[in-house]
C-alpha cells in the first residue's frame, strides 16, 4: 500500500510543499521492505533530527518525446526539519531516481522531435545549490535538425537543483591574547624646515616640542627618536647627531633629556637650504635605516613634519610661484613615502605622518613678513591625511593641542581582531572595564584601542 505525506517547511522565507511516497508494505518496485515510520506515533517527543526520511524532486523532462524515454528526479534523505542527512540515516529502501516515460511508439513519417540527453552530472549536491546541464537536440530518423524544424518549444538545457542551505555543526572557538609589547614600541622622525622663513617659528617649535617629549615620558611607551631636516642635498635624509652627545638617536634613557633636544633645535637653526623636501627626506630615512638604524622591527612610525611652505616650496604648482617652483620627482610624492614604507617595513606597519604647516590662506598671510613667501602644505597635509596623521597649523600661539593629538595618533595599539570564522549569534567578549568590543562580520572591533600587556578573550560558535 502506497501513502502519500506533504511536507511543508519554510527555508529562506519562502514556504513551500512537497509530496513524498511512503510504502506500507514495499518500495516502488514491489519489495518488502516496511516503512519504519508513517506517522506521529512513532516520532519520539520533540522529534528525532537523527531519523531520516526519503524526499523526493519533481521529475524532470523525459528524454524521449516519444518510443520509450527515461526522466530523472532527485532523490534525498533528511530529518524532520528538512536538513539533508547521510543516507544509511533512511531506513526505508531508497525510491528510484529514474523512470520510464513516453514509451508509446513514435508516428511513422512524422516530423522531427526533440531528443533530450540525460542531466549530467546525474546526481546534484545534497545540498547547497548545484547545476545540471544536458544535450537537447531536434532529431528525425534522419539525424539532427536546425531547432527551428522542431515545433515545439525546445526543452530547458540547464537546471539548478538543491538549492536550499546545508545545515552545518557549529564549534566553540575562544580567542586568548594579551596585547603585545612591540605595540608599545614608537619610533619617531622629526623633520624640520632649516630655510630662511623659519627661523620665528623653529624658536617656537624648540619650545612646544620640548612639552611632547614631555608627554612621552608621562606616558608607557618604549619610544625613541631621530631628527634630520628638510634640505636633501645636504642631510639626505640621514639623522643628524643631537647636541652634546654622540649619538644619533635618542630615547627615554637619555641624559638630560630636554637640554638635548632643545639645543639640537636651536643649532639646527634656519637660512640653509630653501629647496624644502619633507617628503623626499622621509623616504630618503627609510632607505637610510640599514646604515642609520632609526627604526625598530615591530614598532610603530610617527613622523612630524614642520615647514612654513610646501613640498619643493610650491607643491609642483607653478601657477602658485613661478620664481620658487620645482618639478616634483618621484620621491616627492605622498604615496611613494607609502610605498617605500610598505616595501621597508612590510604592509602591516603601523604608521602616522603628522604635519604642521601653514593649513590655510589666514596662516599666509600671516608668516609672509618673515621672510621668503609661506606656501599651503598641500602635499604634507595630503600625506598626514593617507596615514592618518595629524595636520597642526604652525600660525597657532601654542602648538600643545597639535603635538598632544599627534601623540594619541602614536598611542594607538590594538583596535580590532580577526576571528576565524563568522560568528553564530553575539560572540563573549571578555576585555578590562572601560573598554567595548563590536562584532563587525569576522571582526572585534575596540573601543577605545587596547593598549599594551591588555588580557582579552572571544568565545563564539561558528561553521568552519
Amino acid at each position: 500500500m502506497m501513502k502519500i505525506v506533504v511536507l511543508c517547511f519554510l527555508t529562506l522565507g519562502i514556504f513551500s510543499c512537497s509530496p513524498v511516497k511512503f510504502n506500507t508494505s514495499g518500495d516502488d518496485d514491489g519489495g518488502t521492505n516496511p516503512n519504519p515510520c508513517v506517522d506521529e506515533s512513532c516520532i519520539p517527543p520533540g522529534g528525532n533530527n537523527d531519523v531520516g526520511i526519503w524526499l523526493t524532486g519533481s521529475p524532470g523532462d523525459c528524454s524521449q518525446s516519444c518510443g520509450g524515454g527515461t526522466r530523472s528526479r532527485t532523490v534525498v534523505c533528511v530529518n524532520q526539519d528538512n536538513q539533508p542527512l547521510p543516507e544509511d540515516r533512511c531506513k526505508e529502501a531508497k525510491p528510484s531516481s529514474t523512470e520510464a516515460c513516453n514509451t508509446q511508439a513514435c508516428p511513422s513519417g512524422g516530423g522531427p522531435t526533440w531528443n533530450v540527453g540525460a542531466w549530467n552530472p546525474p546526481n546534484c549536491p545534497s545540498c547547497g545549490g548545484g547545476t545540471q546541464t544536458r544535450i537537447v537536440e531536434c532529431r528525425d530518423s534522419s539525424g539532427v535538425k536546425p531547432d527551428n524544424a522542431c515545433t515545439t518549444a525546445k526543452p530547458p538545457t540547464q537546471q539548478t537543483c538543491n538549492t536550499q542551505p546545508c545545515a552545518c555543526t557549529a564549534v566553540e572557538k575562544t580567542l586568548t591574547r594579551v596585547v603585545p609589547s612591540d605595540n608599545n614600541k614608537v619610533d619617531i622622525l622629526i623633520v624640520v624646515d632649516d630655510s630662511s622663513s623659519m627661523g620665528p617659528d623653529n624658536l617656537k617649535l624648540a619650545e612646544r616640542l620640548n612639552g611632547f617629549v614631555t608627554d612621552l615620558q608621562n606616558n608607557n611607551l618604549d619610544w625613541q627618536m631621530c631628527i634630520t631636516t628638510t634640505d636633501t642635498a645636504y642631510y639626505e635624509g640621514r639623522p643628524i647627531i643631537w647636541s652634546g652627545t654622540s649619538t644619533r638617536v635618542i630615547n627615554r634613557s637619555t641624559p638630560n633629556l630636554s637640554t638635548v633636544f632643545r639645543q639640537t633645535i636651536s643649532d639646527i637653526g634656519s637660512g640653509y637650504g630653501n629647496d624644502e623636501q619633507g617628503i623626499k627626506a622621509s623616504v630618503l630615512s627609510l632607505l637610510n635605516n640599514p646604515v642609520y638604524p632609526c627604526y625598530r622591527s615591530g614598532a610603530a612610525y610617527a613622523s612630524v613634519i614642520i615647514s612654513d611652505e610646501d613640498e619643493r616650496s610650491v607643491g609642483g604648482n607653478k601657477n602658485l610661484s613661478a620664481e620658487q617652483h620645482r618639478e616634483l620627482g618621484v620621491q616627492n610624492y605622498p604615496a611613494t613615502f607609502v610605498n617605500t614604507a610598505n616595501a621597508v617595513f612590510g604592509a602591516g606597519k603601523r604608521m602616522a605622518v603628522n604635519s604642521i604647516v601653514v593649513r590655510d590662506a589666514q596662516c599666509k598671510q600671516m608668516q609672509d613678513p618673515q621672510g621668503s613667501p609661506a606656501f599651503i602644505g598641500v602635499k604634507y597635509m595630503e600625506l598626514s591625511n593617507l596615514t592618518k596623521g595629524g595636520i597642526g597649523n604652525i600660525c597657532d600661539s601654542d602648538y600643545s593641542t597639535n603635538l598632544k593629538y599627534f601623540k594619541d595618533a602614536i598611542l594607538s595599539t590594538v583596535t580590532s581582531v580577526e576571528l576565524e570564522c563568522t560568528p553564530i549569534g553575539a560572540p563573549t567578549i571578555n576585555i578590562p572595564s572601560g573598554y567595548t568590543g563590536t562584532l563587525e562580520g569576522k571582526k572585534v572591533n575596540f573601543s577605545p584601542a587596547l593598549p599594551a600587556g591588555t588580557s582579552f578573550s572571544i568565545k563564539y560558535k561558528c561553521c568552519p
